[in-house]
């Protein structure tokens, strides 16, 4: 018994605390020092996750094609401010020999502004509400109507943009061509207020997108209306020339060319997305031929491998 007790006495000199030490600083250190590849990692996951799940008030980072497409917006909606349409029929309308005003012979700048600044204060409205709704803006007065519903500030705006398109219709300046009564400022304005709408509606649009909202791919789509129109414009700059108002016609031509710059843009931006879909759509058919053709591969190589076993 003795021998044994001699056996047990090192057993004194240990330091068993030292072991429990060493181990609480390894579970820490992972803490403090992670690796560059995994934080990186972490970071890009978490990231990702936040663009799928983005909520009101959360902002994700636009691809190319959404920027390009808010430029191509912010030009459309400075070439329509401009009397893109009304301007050149107005000008064109007075070259025509058998063209007589019933009423006075200047342009309806009153009419003009008028519904030009009513479609600005509903785009004001309408993007103010997409802040609220989106972007998690909780002060001033349209984001108090967008606490009682959503859609009361596009309701409101819409009721603006309606009564600048009725104010376009009923001050219009007739005129008489070859005996027939033809409205010349009311259709052509109610175009030019759709394109301003189209240009806000598509700002506010790429906000929504830019803060959790989804894309729209009819948006771009809808310019090529202003792009094909603001470039058939430019036949009438003959007219425009010999006309008795060739001032307010050369201020819609310059509307006009901004506006198919805008179109235009627009247009080159689906373009470019279509062929980086085909690319990818492509690449991914790839992907699954040459994952295809390596399982049958395999499988051949397996049953050359049992035949060969028995």
């Amino acid at each position: 018994m003795s021998n044994q007790h001699d056996d047990l006495e090192p057993l004194d000199d240990l330091e068993p605390l030292e072991a429990p030490a060493e181990t609480e600083s390894t579970d820490s250190a992972p803490a403090e020092v992670a690796p560059s590849g995994d934080a990186k990692g972490g970071d890009e996951a978490a990231e990702g996750k936040s663009k799928r799940k983005a909520g009101v008030g959360d902002k994700r980072e636009l691809e190319q094609a959404p920027l390009e497409l808010r430029k191509a917006a912010q030009i459309l909606l400075a070439g329509s401010i401009l009397p893109v349409y009304v301007g050149l029929s107005f000008a064109c309308a007075a070259a025509d020999p058998n063209f007589s005003w019933d009423v006075g012979a200047s342009f309806p700048w009153a009419v003009f502004l008028g519904t030009k600044v009513l479609a600005l204060i509903g785009g004001y409205v309408f993007h103010e509400g997409y802040k609220a709704t989106h972007g998690g803006e909780d002060k001033g007065p349209i984001a108090n109507l967008a606490k009682v519903h959503a859609m009361v500030p596009s309701i409101v705006a819409a009721l603006i943009w309606i009564g600048a398109l009725f104010l376009a219709t009923t001050g219009s300046v007739d005129a008489t061509v070859g005996g027939d009564l033809k409205p010349w400022t009311s259709l052509v304005l109610v175009v030019e207020l759709i394109t301003m709408i189209l240009a806000m509606a598509t700002t506010s649009h790429i906000y929504g997108y830019e803060h959790g909202g989804k894309f729209n791919p009819i948006f771009p789509l809808m310019f090529l209306g202003p792009a094909v129109a603001g470039v058939m414009q430019f036949l009438s700059i003959g007219n425009v020339a010999s006309s008795d108002h060739s001032g307010v016609g050369y201020l819609g031509l310059l509307g006009s060319g901004i506006c198919a710059a805008g179109g235009i843009m627009a247009m080159n931006i689906m373009r470019k997305a279509m062929k980086e879909a085909k690319e990818q759509g492509e690449k991914k058919a790839a992907i699954v031929r040459e994952k295809r053709k390596a399982d049958r591969e395999a499988k051949r190589v397996a049953r050359e491998a049992a035949k060969s076993a028995k």
